[in-house]
């Protein structure tokens, strides 16, 4: 979201005065939201006291007890319904509606580009960081160095999370077509890899409150498949 897309992302100096004032009004509603909920402000004494967090269902009560204020607050100023983008000039906007008939998409969303993107970077990059520490300060030996030029010992299979690789390469041809069966295998592997990777970036119906029925099908048969193939590489 930028200026571009919503022009109110600007200091509270330069907002208009109907914009200041409808802020206001949210913040006055905040001890009431809390009544519902059956909490209060009180000031802070006890540093030590444990971090408050509400409840979903306390949550869901006063995000719908804001927007109907919100809403109500809107329609008197003259705005109306409208499924296209957020107009300010035509006052129009596609989330006037109630709150039950709200998409899920419109209550709590997160763009996955970037904000989502880029929190769970932030996270792997702590992951990383730590795990390089722990490599560098206290290195681990996983076992008897294995030689390069040698055979595989027998026996030998990767790590749980591989054993449905390493069980589906078992069961492809030596050659499909004019490709080696080990080779046509990591390719697909590959392209499952990159399809999973493109889902959020191509799928258009999650932002907009839809759902895409078949590929949680495809996910779960997916996902079953994988459990299958790998207890089937533990049992042989």
């Amino acid at each position: 979201m930028n200026l571009e897309t919503n022009p109110l992302l600007v200091p509270w100096n330069d907002l208009p005065e109907n914009i200041k004032e409808s802020n206001r009004r949210q913040a006055d509603d905040i001890g009431k939201k809390l009544k519902t909920v059956h909490c209060d402000m009180e000031p802070l004494t006890n540093w030590d006291a444990e971090l408050f967090e509400f409840t979903p269902e306390e949550s869901e009560i006063m995000a719908a007890m804001e927007h109907q204020r919100w809403l109500n607050e809107r329609r008197n100023e003259g705005w109306t319904y409208d499924p296209g983008p957020k107009n300010l000039e035509c006052m129009t906007s596609p989330a006037l509606l109630d709150w039950e008939e709200l998409p899920e998409s419109k209550k709590i969303h997160i763009p996955f580009f970037p904000n989502f993107l880029m929190r769970d970077l932030l996270i792997w990059l702590i992951i990383i960081n730590i795990l390089s520490i722990l490599a560098v300060f206290f290195p681990w030996e996983l076992g008897k160095k294995a030689e390069e030029l040698a055979s595989a010992p027998a026996g030998i299979r990767p790590e749980w999370y591989f054993l449905f690789m390493f069980q589906i390469l078992k069961l492809i041809p030596a050659k499909v077509i004019f490709i080696e069966g080990e080779v046509f295998g990591v390719i697909m592997f590959g392209l499952a890899g990159l399809f999973w990777f493109l889902v959020p970036f191509w799928d258009r119906k999650t932002p907009r409150g839809k759902k895409w029925y078949w590929l949680n099908y495809v996910g779960l048969l997916v996902i079953i498949f994988i459990i299958v193939f790998t207890i089937i590489g533990f049992i042989t």
